[in-house]
């Protein structure tokens, strides 16, 4: 069938506007080509990294270091003007970042007029990198201006008066004096080299925190840390994770800020001094002043005169009392180990029993009941690991209401033994909090437990 006019027309019409698109693609896939991009860097090779404003030029260089107290072998960022110091190594790491892939210039965005852009002489920062030490060219070197809406900086290219828009993280990534680029993390060491943490306050010892023996060697031959203790032994187990955590706390603590030697962070009565010893014997030495502000504490390190301000969550957890180191673990099992949960109540029974070939959870008693699958999971989850708010001291099992508990919970295992927990008398803390009396099956220790803890167990059985 011969084609109609207007279908010729149309025709056309299609093909001009195709061939216009493609042109059109054509100029901007060269445009983009011809735009330079700034190179990608492995961070392994960097050696060094030089940060110059109108007023200050920072010098920082990858030096190889011997282990050392606390700090494996390795390299690590230090500061070689215009003062010589540790660097801050996760600032050193997310400078970096930015260039470990090719960064595109999005678009060219003026010629000359630095000053509108930040790019001049008095408020630009040069980034320069090298990637061997002893070679006289960097292998990055740019100008990084102000940031632009969405998220990109200007920049230019040194030897280039063009500026460009790119990505590179902002400006406040580069934008800080030689001090702000030390090391904020203070005593700097990794917990499993922890050997003792002694807190002192008030004149006497709040706590004191050893390793045992070695329990054996890891995959690299190396001995494996031992487990806390408190010395002198109270006559209860230790709460290791919670020791872990103070120790991990204190090794990673970085400094909010700087508050130089001047300042007065209530140090001449502190509040504590904790001293932590190194596998190796080294001592680090925290001050921990009586002041606090707005969530921070203020500390000095080493018996050195500066002042920093930390977050207070780290320090207070380390001025725990001896007694509130006590191991408050009360169930710790594997999911897969279990057989059937049951709970005991007012209402009567309510039997779980696992499905192990897909780990589901079916209602075996009371008949024709369903149960919230979500719920059943959290509450084994939270059964696995149940450790308790608190140690309830001067309560007896029946002023607890645990010689005939009002919920109890039964876990077997399907290498025939059971666990229980028994859940007794509500009672209101002196911070206003509700918690539960709960123990372990068998054993005299009454534990406190959160009531949004109890009532998410119960909430597992389909109970409200």
């Amino acid at each position: 069938m011969k084609p109609t006019p207007k279908t010729l027309v149309l025709a056309v019409v299609a093909l001009l506007l195709l061939a216009l698109n493609l042109i059109d693609q054509g100029t901007s896939a060269r445009l983009n080509e011809r735009l330079p991009q700034i190179v990608a860097l492995q961070k392994d090779s960097v050696r060094r990294i030089e940060i110059s404003t109108a007023v200050d030029k920072t010098v920082i260089e990858s030096v190889a270091t011997e282990a050392e107290a606390g700090v494996d072998a390795g390299r690590r960022w230090r500061i070689t003007a215009p003062i010589q110091a540790d660097a801050d190594q996760v600032a050193v790491q997310a400078l970096l970042a930015n260039f470990r892939k090719e960064v595109p210039l999005d678009v060219k965005v003026d010629q000359g007029n630095l000053d509108d852009y930040g790019l001049d002489a008095g408020t630009g920062i040069v980034v320069e990198i090298w990637t061997e030490a002893d070679s006289a060219a960097p292998s990055l070197s740019l100008t990084v201006g102000q940031d632009a809406p969405g998220g990109s900086t200007f920049v230019r290219l040194s030897g280039d008066e063009a500026v460009y828009r790119a990505r590179l993280g902002g400006r406040h990534r580069f934008d800080k004096s030689s001090v702000e680029w030390r090391n904020r993390v203070l005593l700097d060491f990794d917990k499993s080299f922890a050997s003792g943490i002694l807190v002192e306050s008030g004149g006497g010892v709040l706590s004191h925190l050893v390793r045992g023996p070695s329990p054996g060697l890891d995959a690299d031959s190396l001995p494996l840390p031992g487990p806390w203790r408190l010395e002198p032994d109270p006559g209860y187990p230790t709460d290791a994770l919670l020791a872990d955590a103070i120790a991990q706390g204190l090794g990673l603590m970085r400094a909010g800020e700087l508050m130089g030697a001047d300042f007065d962070g209530g140090f001449a009565s502190p509040l504590a001094v904790i001293t932590v010893t190194l596998a190796d014997g080294t001592e680090k030495v925290l001050e921990v002043g009586s002041r606090e502000s707005g969530g921070a504490r203020f500390v000095r390190v080493n018996g050195l005169p500066d002042v920093y301000r930390v977050a207070a969550s780290t320090i207070d957890q380390a001025l725990l009392p001896a007694q509130e180191l006590r191991d408050k673990t009360l169930f710790a099992f594997e999911r897969q180990a279990v057989d059937t949960l049951a709970l005991k109540d007012g209402a009567g029974i309510v039997l779980l029993q696992q499905d192990l070939s897909n780990g589901l959870w079916n209602v075996i008693e009371p008949p024709n009941v369903d149960v919230d699958v979500k719920l059943v999971y959290y509450a084994v989850n939270t059964l696995a690991s149940l450790r308790s708010d608190e140690i309830a001291s001067g309560v007896s099992l029946a002023q607890a209401g645990l010689e005939d508990p009002s919920n109890r919970i039964v876990v077997h295992f399907l290498d025939g033994h059971d666990e229980v927990l028994d859940i007794g008398h509500r009672v209101a803390d002196e911070r206003g909090r509700t918690l539960y009396f709960a123990r372990v099956g068998g054993k005299d220790t009454v534990h406190l437990l959160r009531e949004a803890t109890v009532v998410k167990l119960r909430q597992g059985f389909g109970r409200g």
